[in-house]
């Protein structure tokens, strides 16, 4: 019974995954945005640790536990495990940065360090642990996953909750949403790892989670209208020259506009256009006074409705 639905769960996780990128890939094609890319780095590499870290385990329980001892066989586990676990160290890190993205905030110099340094001197300490004591179990493995991956999941949902639709023109409600099903996430995650057990049925249960939940971003994102107030990439063109056109749009501005519309900050299209704050600043208000317009959300509001 143990085996038919570990093969159901394994092809149920091969779904998931394919759904998660393939949605994840469409809204990196829709919305030409820092976070979509993020976004996509994200599940590549968690899935990627996903089936090398967990499923990858799960094999080499089936195959080789006849043959080797116990021992041998958490040793195994334990190196196998160690292997995978970079995979979703930086799987954190571009949950995070997806998270800073979709706020428009960047995640700094200092921040990356501090990150970077933090996560490998945990993972360094396991590593040395494990090749100097013989007696280092699989659970301070899952330790690390439980503490690193609760922190990385909760930092993520508090910056979505920080500053709910400041630059990001995101309703509220669908911010919180987001956030509270990232933490809450994560949260489960720990609380089966706790329970663990490599060869049993709870193992199966974390496998359904763990892609569940790194599956429910990409699809909250799309069908749930967070993204609701950004402009797709291929609207932003439709109909363009025509709305500069009857405003008198000149070159610049017209980059600035398509800047706005991928929802970049002022500071952002100042240095993607190698050109001064004040300069966007400038820009920016002039085309407000060109076309009548107050603010971002009815310029893209604005381009939008041409084509509607």
């Amino acid at each position: 019974m143990l085996r038919i639905l570990s093969y159901f769960i394994f092809a149920l996780s091969v779904g998931l995954s394919a759904l998660g990128m393939l949605t994840a890939a469409r809204l990196r094609k829709e919305y030409q945005n820092g976070f979509t890319s993020a976004l996509i780095y994200f599940q590549i590499f968690a899935y990627t640790f996903g089936f090398y870290g967990i499923w990858g385990q799960v094999f080499i329980d089936k195959f080789l536990s006849e043959y080797l001892s116990v021992q041998i066989m958490e040793r195994i586990f334990t190196y196998q495990a160690l292997i995978g676990l970079p995979f979703m160290i930086v799987g954190w890190y571009m949950m995070l940065k997806f998270s800073l993205d979709l706020q428009q905030r960047q995640i700094g110099k200092v921040s990356t360090i501090s990150f970077i340094l933090l996560y490998l001197a945990g993972f360094a300490a396991i590593v040395y642990l494990t090749f100097n004591d013989t007696n280092i179990p699989l659970h301070l493995y899952i330790l690390y996953y439980v503490v690193f991956g609760t922190v990385t999941h909760i930092a993520s949902g508090m910056v979505l909750l920080i500053r709910p639709g400041g630059k990001t023109r995101i309703k509220r409600r669908k911010l919180q949403f987001l956030a509270t099903l990232i933490i809450v996430a994560g949260i489960i995650q720990a609380v089966i790892l706790y329970f663990f057990d490599m060869t049993g049925y709870i193992a199966l249960l974390f496998v359904i989670v763990f892609y569940a939940c790194y599956s429910f971003i990409p699809l909250v994102l799309r069908y749930y209208g967070i993204l609701s107030t950004y402009i797709r990439s291929g609207e932003a063109e439709q109909d363009f020259e025509d709305f500069c056109s009857r405003y008198e749009i000149s070159e610049r501005e017209k980059d600035i506009i398509r800047e706005i519309c991928k929802g970049l900050t002022n500071k952002e299209i100042a240095n993607t256009l190698f050109i001064s704050l004040q300069t966007v600043k400038d820009h920016t208000h002039r085309i407000y006074i060109k076309s009548g317009l107050r603010n971002r959300v009815e310029l893209i509001n604005s381009i939008r409705n041409l084509s509607s």
